[in-house]
């Protein structure tokens, strides 16, 4: 596989995980998707911030 390619299977697979993962807390915390979401996405602002 190329660079190009692999980065592409990586993201899928990042995706696929993180659906997993927030299904899994809104099981947990029924009623607080909106709130789950959010956390989510800060999340992957924080991160995206510490990879630059």
């Amino acid at each position: 596989m190329t660079n190009r390619q692999d980065m592409v299977a990586q993201i899928e697979a990042l995706g696929e995980k993180l659906g997993q993962v927030k299904a899994s807390i809104n099981r947990r915390f029924i009623g607080q998707e909106r709130v789950v979401d959010l956390i989510l996405t800060g999340c992957a602002r924080e991160s995206a911030k510490r990879a630059d």
